[in-house]
């Protein structure tokens, strides 16, 4: 009895609702998170002779809380998606989470087996597997062939990708009711706000370096601000659509709080990408909440000189810098220098892959990130049927994505679908310009909340199949009940 006054009642909770028993989050993220920052700063201030005794330290705790609870494991790798540094144990390209995930399956499969607990089967991870396929044996061809070279590039990346799968798969079958969803989402949000915070003063600091150029807004360990900017641009689109879910106006100035918080370091990281990407998942989402707030995103869109602060020596102003998205299609002389030399690389990498195989290209691993094309990074990959399979499975979540949008009565899974149909508008934006669904920072957290959609999706389901049978069951009650016709 004692426990009940610690629960926590979600704020998405109505009074129609069922008041049931919750989880205690906020204590349990809160421990998981600082074990993230003590992660986080053995990698950038400890020496190196005490790293490995700290990360020792960080996996003996991990494991301790993964066989308590796999959800708190589970919750730690969301955090990790954006504080973990790269080159964690002086390892390239490694992270945390790549260290994190493997125990966290493993235990948590072990606990499944022995419950009996079913895996759940969709159409999403159909898709996935038969992408992965093809890439499987583009690379082997392009091994056979020599086109990945050095030859252990394939390793780094193929299983980079099936780490993305294996964690979407892992969240997917994790999420079997509302408080899974919030915890995530809880989670996620928290760390963006982290994320934020370290972009923003180190921006202030190089600042007063008085750097004679204008300062774009980096992340954790130097993380590029197109890729930021992505990362920054997801956790908007799903905060916009829960503001109009909740229905106590403490949350949703809080909600508005953190999009203010990341709105701006969106803007300072300078990327037309993610600033395009930003404003059609922004677009894509009012048509599903209210096609007014269209207008209201114009308007401070023009007031954003006026709202954001400014430097004397900062040289390119932030509407100037935008307002160049509108010049690629100019003539060569007037489009950014930057898409020039972007379109200039797609196309020689292009030719070349065409003329090499165009059906199942160069294999993973052959093309780095700096190809900032997602498309063009599949077809250089796998060819065409690569990206024909990637095609698909993006037509697959999308369609997802928009059932939960357009189908769910409840005003929470409602705006987790919204969500996501705005960061599936703008990841397919931001995939033109930067390479989003293979760098860490985006395709994580994408693949993220893909599971969670997609997890909801099929609580949706279940929940209208369920109330159809007790539609049927009632027209049959009524019907053979034999007080019907006195009714009449």
């Amino acid at each position: 009895m004692a426990e009940a006054g610690i629960r926590r009642e979600s704020p998405f909770s109505s009074s129609e609702e069922d008041k049931r028993p919750q989880r205690k989050a906020y204590v349990e993220i809160g421990a998981v998170v600082l074990l993230a920052f003590f992660g986080y700063y053995a990698k950038m201030e400890m020496d190196p002779s005490q790293q490995d005794i700290a990360y020792s330290v960080l996996g003996f705790v991990f494991l301790i809380m993964i066989l308590k609870n796999v959800v708190y494991g589970l919750v730690a790798i969301v955090v990790a998606i954006g504080l973990s540094p790269d080159g964690v144990a002086g390892l390239p390209n490694m992270r945390l989470e790549d260290f994190m995930l493997p125990p966290l399956v493993i235990i948590w499969w072990l606990k499944r087996s022995a419950k009996g607990v079913p895996l759940v089967e969709t159409e999403f991870m159909s898709a996935i597997k038969m992408y992965m396929l093809i890439a499987a044996i583009s690379t082997l061809l392009g091994i056979l062939r020599e086109t990945v070279w050095p030859s252990y590039h394939w390793l780094i990346f193929y299983t980079k990708y099936a780490e993305y799968f294996v964690f979407a798969w892992f969240v997917l079958n994790s999420v079997k009711a509302k408080e899974d969803v919030i915890l995530l989402l809880f989670a996620t949000f928290m760390t963006c706000s982290v994320v934020a915070y370290i972009s923003w003063t180190g921006r202030l600091e190089a600042i007063g370096e008085n750097v004679d150029r204008f300062v774009r807004a980096t992340g954790p360990e130097g993380e590029t601000p197109n890729v930021l900017g992505g990362y920054y641009m997801m956790h908007i689109m799903m905060a916009f659509a829960l503001l109009f879910a909740v229905k106590n106006y403490v949350y949703k100035l809080i909600i508005l709080a953190f999009l203010f918080g990341v709105v701006l370091p969106l803007l300072y990281t300078y990327s037309r990408t993610s600033f395009s990407s930003m404003f059609l998942g922004l677009f894509v989402t009012s048509l599903f909440i209210d096609l007014r707030f269209v207008f209201v995103l114009v308007i401070l869109l023009a007031l954003s000189p006026i709202l954001m602060p400014k430097k004397n020596f900062v040289k390119e102003d932030v509407v100037e810098r935008y307002s160049e998205i509108f010049q690629i299609f100019d003539d060569e002389d007037g489009a950014p220098s930057s898409w020039k030399a972007r379109t200039v690389g797609w196309y020689i990498f292009y030719t070349r892959t065409w003329n090499h195989d165009p059906i199942f290209g160069k294999g993973v691993g052959s093309i780095g990130l700096g190809i900032d094309s997602s498309y063009v990074k599949k077809f250089i990959e796998s060819g065409i049927l690569g990206l024909l399979a990637f095609a698909v499975l993006l037509i697959r979540i999308g369609r997802i994505g928009l059932y939960v949008a357009k189908v769910s009565k409840d005003s929470f899974y409602r705006a987790i679908g919204v969500g996501y149909m705005g960061v599936y508008a703008g990841m397919l934006v931001h995939a033109i310009g930067v390479s989003s669904f293979s760098t860490i920072r985006t395709a994580e957290l994408f693949w993220l909340l893909t599971a969670i959609t997609v997890g909801v999706s099929l609580i949706v389901k279940e929940e209208n199949e369920l109330e159809k049978e007790d539609e049927e069951d009632l027209d049959q009650l009524s019907f053979t009940s034999p007080f019907a016709a006195s009714k009449v």
